[in-house]
């Protein structure tokens, strides 16, 4: 955090670039960024995609030179990073035509693998009857699942993600099982832990 007590993009992404390089991927970052600020660099609210209550940085343009993150808000967007790399990796192992959406025969095929990789497949068996039920709550305004709609559904859809939670810490200990995932539950809590001081209200 810089003298002005915020944090911009630029030194969010030197950060975990520095310290948890497997959390810098610049579509999670940029999406993680976008949705824990509240204004714009002029001070407007920012409005979220609607539908999704998500912002996407593809499709707006909210990512401004000046834009930068309060000190309340930093816990907000490490914890989004956490989330947003995880699903990032499950979006990526479904997109088989790497086009950056996810149609309805590229989720169908993926769906199961889908519900592993973000360890809830019992929450989500409860949710929908049918595959084509979870692909329509999932879909985003141009039809297919998109990295943003993806995120935006959690968020909004899994109970255990309280972003606004600042008492909230990760689980110590993960689950006995080779993960797919790049990176370990461990990087998120000693994210969560070194910046617990610093974004406590």
């Amino acid at each position: 955090m810089n003298r002005s007590n915020s944090v911009t993009l630029v030194e969010a992404q030197a950060y975990l670039k520095t310290r948890y390089p497997s959390l810098g991927a610049a579509a999670p970052l940029q999406l993680a960024f976008c949705n824990s600020i509240t204004v714009d660099a002029k001070g407007k609210k920012i409005k979220k995609t609607p539908g999704h209550e998500i912002v996407d940085p593809s499709l707006h343009s909210h990512l401004e030179s000046g834009m930068s993150l309060p000190q309340n808000a930093l816990r907000r967007f490490l914890m989004r990073i956490f989330h947003y790399s995880k699903i990032f990796c499950a979006f990526q192992r479904m997109d088989t035509v790497r086009d950056f959406e996810i149609d309805i025969h590229e989720f169908k095929h993926g769906y199961a693998q889908l519900k592993q990789d973000l360890q809830m497949e019992i929450e989500v068996d409860d949710m929908f009857a049918t595959a084509d039920d979870a692909f329509n709550a999932m879909r985003g305004p141009r039809g297919d699942i998109t990295y943003a709609s993806l995120c935006g559904w959690y968020e909004s859809s899994i109970g255990e993600v309280d972003l606004n939670d600042l008492d909230w810490f990760p689980p110590e200990s993960v689950v006995e099982r080779k993960p797919f995932l790049s990176f370990e539950i461990s990087d998120m809590v000693d994210l969560v832990l070194h910046c617990h001081y610093v974004t406590r209200a």
